[in-house]
């Protein structure tokens, strides 16, 4: 009898614990949402200011506390919105920002808004080198639906300089787009391997292919020869300049 009443006693304890614990977790996710609610809301006013055009980027990043503080701030801010407006805004600072704007515009890829991935792919190609790490989310990107967002996402990649797997910009090639042939082309000028090469020569030699295809793979073809003129001859040759 008396074991009975003991065992109902820590019973009763574990679910009073049971009923702590879970009040603290929803107590933690209460406080959680209001925390990303004021740096939304923060960012917010900040990025309305850009679209009023009486602020410029230099000075909403000081306000939001630094280039790091105002990277987090947006990185929550390009999760909520989907306002073109407060994305070009958005966009517009974080372009400034380096290599801290990053995980914000990754967060814009990775969203299932196509006008948010759009605007992120074209603000990582403005990063440049900056943004080398994004490589493997824009990667990702390139069986995105919107042939829009292919597009750029290409273009991101081809200014990143980041080291890719050609076989997987190969394989843009055979998209049903001829857009996004084309950027792939591009792309494959920036790596210069043999099967890069060997994929420009056949895509060059395709009759049946889009005129605009094949023009931006002698291109590509033609930069992958100028890059091999200079490391052979230790000079830098004319460049034309990047469409």
């Amino acid at each position: 009898m008396q074991m009975g009443r003991s065992r109902g006693k820590w019973n009763m304890l574990g679910m009073y614990a049971g009923l702590f614990f879970l009040l603290l977790c929803l107590m933690g996710a209460t406080l959680y949402a209001y925390q990303l609610r004021c740096e939304y809301t923060s960012a917010h006013e900040e990025l309305t200011a850009v679209v009023r055009g009486s602020a410029e980027a230099e000075q909403v990043i000081r306000n939001l506390g630094g280039e790091q503080e105002a990277g987090r701030k947006l990185q929550v801010y390009m999760t909520y919105t989907d306002d073109t407006g407060e994305l070009n805004a958005a966009c517009y600072v974080l372009r400034s920002m380096g290599k801290e704007a990053v995980p914000a515009l990754l967060a814009g890829l990775k969203s299932s808004s196509t006008r948010k991935k759009l605007y992120a792919a074209q603000a990582l190609k403005d990063l440049a080198t900056d943004a080398a790490s994004a490589a493997p989310d824009l990667l990702t990107a390139l069986t995105d639906s919107s042939k829009e967002v292919r597009v750029a996402a290409l273009a991101a990649l081809r200014a990143t300089r980041a080291p890719l797997p050609t076989e997987r910009i190969v394989e843009c090639l055979r998209d049903g787009e001829p857009l996004v042939r084309a950027s792939a082309a591009r792309c494959l000028g920036t790596l210069g391997t043999s099967e890069a090469r060997s994929a420009l020569l056949r895509l060059i030699a395709d009759q049946g292919e889009d005129i605009a295809v094949r023009q931006a793979a002698r291109e590509a073809l033609e930069k992958i020869k100028k890059v091999q003129e200079k490391d052979k001859d230790g000079k830098q040759p004319a460049e034309a300049p990047e469409k």
